[in-house]
């Protein structure tokens, strides 16, 4: 296989997506798609690159409609992550070495907000080359997406997971057992040309955003919802056409929700990154034209 047969494989994917609306038949149908991509072995090498303090998630493709997105996985000696969900249906296969899965169901009926009880339905080990035997089901009948996968090697894995949604910039769930609580999280994208410490969780995916040097900062830390993204359009309004406004703030909610839901409203290119260190910076381009 060459990358002219890759790309006709990831348009075949993408019909897939595009008319299966039972999981089960589209994981089946997805499976040989995903075999291929594990047996040819045309992953870049850019996007297997372990992060030394987490697994790092990379965007290998994604169409431009975003239905469905395929992620490289890289998973460091030890590393795991936290126990979520992906609200969609998808398969995950290993591309080097080993990992271990650890599935979940939910047993509440989800209507107490921030409260959910899982229990452990089973764990198993894959060795390179094996698909995750059922696939993560996720429709209007079925809701089997909840589970962790861990490396509990000395050595570097890699797995590629299809998943039908743009896993990285999508809002889902990560879940305590010991607590019983349940949160929302958006998991991001590690940039696979290494310029940022920390992810891309929301925005464009623009390198120019990435790269450009900010003609003004704000720094809103330390305040909540809905001031950040309030200084930060009022900052906007007072820039030239053009400019490059850069927002350092640690409110989450303000930097997964409310801030690009009023950038997206204005028709405005961003880019969000989380950083390591438990803030976000968003690069946000005032009005070009």
């Amino acid at each position: 296989m060459d990358k002219a047969d890759l790309e006709f494989l990831y348009e075949q994917i993408g019909e897939i997506v595009k008319e299966e609306k039972d999981s089960r038949k589209a994981v089946n149908e997805t499976r040989p798609f995903l075999e291929e991509i594990l047996s040819t072995h045309l992953v870049d090498e850019k996007y297997l690159r372990p992060a030394p303090d987490r697994p790092a998630s990379y965007l290998v493709y994604r169409p431009a409609d975003r239905s469905y997105s395929v992620v490289s996985m890289v998973w460091g000696a030890g590393q795991k992550f936290p126990i979520h969900d992906h609200l969609s249906w998808g398969l995950i296969g290993v591309y080097s070495q080993s990992i271990r899965e650890e599935r979940f169901d939910r047993l509440d009926d989800g209507s107490k907000e921030g409260y959910a009880a899982i229990e452990q339905t089973g764990i198993t080990d894959f060795s390179e080359g094996q698909i995750l035997e059922e696939g993560l089901l996720f429709d209007a009948n079925t809701r089997s997406d909840i589970h962790r996968i861990l490396n509990p090697a000395e050595k570097p894995a890699v797995s590629i997971h299809i998943l039908a949604s743009d896993l990285g910039m999508k809002h889902r769930n990560q879940y305590d057992q010991a607590s019983n609580t349940i949160k929302k999280f958006i998991s991001g994208y590690d940039d696979p040309e290494g310029r940022i410490d920390g992810r891309i969780v929301g925005g464009n995916d623009k390198s120019k955003l990435i790269e450009a040097q900010p003609h003004v900062t704000l720094d809103v830390t330390g305040l909540e919802c809905p001031f950040p993204t309030q200084k930060t359009l009022h900052e906007l309004s007072h820039m030239a056409r053009g400019e490059i406004l850069e927002v350092k703030m640690d409110s989450e909610d303000s930097a997964y929700d409310e801030l690009p839901t009023a950038l997206r409203t204005r028709g405005l290119e961003y880019v969000i990154l989380e950083h390591h260190s438990g803030f976000w910076k968003a690069k946000v381009q005032s009005e070009s034209h």
